[in-house]
């Protein structure tokens, strides 16, 4: 059985709130990578819309670091 040991993830996986986390290896490389999603339309009076992003992509290198994917702007 496999342990869980703490990583620092990317500035990028702090702009907003995580609410699901899903491993895969997205980029076909052999290595978990993950999808960290966190849009939602809670309001909260003092805080504020938690609305700063879509959801990331963050590519690991197999030995526990992960890199961020820039995201497109489709605007």
């Amino acid at each position: 059985m496999g342990k869980f040991v703490e990583r620092r993830l990317p500035i990028e996986a702090q702009y907003a709130p995580v609410y699901a986390m899903m491993g895969a290896d997205l980029n076909m490389d052999g290595h978990l990578d993950l999808i960290l999603t966190a849009i939602t339309n809670i309001i909260e009076i003092y805080l504020g819309r938690y609305d700063a992003n879509h959801g990331i992509a963050l590519l690991g290198n197999g030995k526990g670091d992960f890199k961020y994917i820039p995201q497109l702007n489709q605007d």
